[in-house]
């Protein structure tokens, strides 16, 4: 069963929340979210249905069954968080070599960094080509630095475009956003 979100604001101004759930045989069934009093009239066909708002104005609203807003909006932040991690996953520079940015490196270099005074230095590490590369202690605090910065501002990056997204109010607005990070 997937299941849609749906915000519709009505010619008196007023919001309207829907939830739309159908199966998997393709059947369509509208569940109506219970802040307002309204129910769902018939079926248009076309997978658009008729809904009737009981309001103050008591409108007829024309409620088409697509993928809604939320769902392009979904769509675009799995594209966004691809994006983001297919970048992190390039790395980091420091001291003119390329250093892995991967979930496992993460974790060794902030513990590394965090057990500083414990370890022996110089300390062998591999870059990302599997070169080595003699760590001294001295600058240590640098190149954690220089991978945390990496890893903060293109995970900033990506939630500056999110946002853009989640302000978005029609689903060509959501399409019309670009990602142009190299």
């Amino acid at each position: 069963m997937k299941t849609y979100f749906y915000e519709i604001r009505t010619d008196s101004g007023q919001l309207i929340t829907a939830l739309e759930s159908r199966q998997a045989n393709n059947s369509d069934e509208l569940l109506i979210d219970l802040d307002l009093d309204y129910n769902l009239t018939e079926s248009l066909g076309d997978g658009n249905w008729k809904v009737f708002v009981s309001d103050a104005s008591e409108e007829l609203l024309n409620l088409k069954l697509s993928a809604s807003l939320q769902e392009e909006k979904d769509k675009a932040y799995i594209k966004i968080d691809a994006k983001t991690e297919e970048i992190i996953a390039r790395g980091f520079e420091f001291d003119g070599h390329t250093f892995s940015l991967s979930i496992p490196a993460q974790m060794n270099w902030s513990e590394m960094h965090s057990n500083k005074d414990l370890l022996i230095f110089p300390m062998s590490i591999s870059t990302i080509n599997s070169n080595q590369y003699s760590l001294v202690y001295d600058k240590i605090e640098s190149f954690w630095a220089a991978g945390a910065t990496v890893t903060q501002t293109r995970v900033q990056e990506g939630a500056a475009i999110k946002k853009l997204i989640h302000d978005s109010v029609s689903k060509s607005e959501v399409k019309d956003i670009e990602d142009n990070r190299i």
